[in-house]
C-alpha cells in the first residue's frame, strides 16, 4: 500500500475528533443553580414573650442539598435570612465553609420555642468550628450577625412559620 496524503488527513482528523470528543466527556459540567433568579421567599414571624412580632422574609432550605449549600459563597443575604428546616429534632451543628459574611443563627425546636444562638464567623480555609444548638432543635434560622442581641431575641421567643 502506498503513501496517501488524502488517507493520512482523514486519520489524522479521526484522531484529532476522536480526543476532542473525550475530551468533551471527561470534562466536568457547571450545573446552572439558576442564582440569577430571586430566591423564593417566606414569611416567618419571630414572636417575643411579650407578644411582639417581627416578620421576617427568608428563604427555606428543605432538602439536604439546600441545607448543604445554605449561604455559602454569597456576598450578601439579599433578604432577611434563610431557615433550614429538618424533619425531627436533634442537636443541630452548622459550619461556615465557603461562607463570606458573620451571619447569627438561632435554633427553634418542633414547636418553634427558642433554643439557643451562636454568632458564627466565615471560614474559608479548613478547620472550620461548628456551632452547635444548646439542645435538640429543629429549625436554625440564619440572619445577619447582630441581628438577635439587636432584638433581645432569647427564651421565651417563639419561630411561626406561615
Amino acid at each position: 500500500m502506498t503513501f496517501s496524503p488524502r488517507r493520512a488527513l482523514i486519520g489524522f482528523i479521526i484522531i484529532v475528533l476522536g480526543a476532542m470528543i473525550a475530551l468533551w466527556l471527561l470534562t466536568p459540567r457547571v450545573i446552572s443553580t439558576n442564582q440569577s433568579s430571586s430566591p423564593v421567599l417566606h414569611v416567618i414571624h419571630l414572636v417575643s414573650p411579650a407578644g411582639n412580632s417581627l416578620t421576617l422574609h427568608v428563604e427555606f432550605a428543605r432538602t439536604e442539598q439546600e441545607r448543604m449549600a445554605g449561604l455559602m459563597n454569597r456576598q450578601t443575604i439579599g433578604n432577611d435570612g434563610m431557615l433550614f428546616l429538618f424533619d425531627h429534632p436533634q442537636e443541630l451543628s452548622f459550619w461556615m465553609k465557603n461562607t463570606l459574611m458573620p451571619l447569627d443563627v438561632l435554633f427553634f425546636d418542633g414547636d418553634g420555642a427558642f433554643v439557643s444562638v451562636q454568632e458564627m464567623q466565615p471560614c474559608t480555609t479548613d478547620p472550620c468550628s461548628f456551632y452547635a444548638s444548646n439542645g435538640q432543635a429543629q429549625e436554625a434560622l440564619e440572619v445577619p450577625i447582630g441581628f438577635a442581641r439587636e432584638h433581645g431575641i432569647g427564651k421565651g421567643w417563639k419561630l411561626m412559620v406561615q
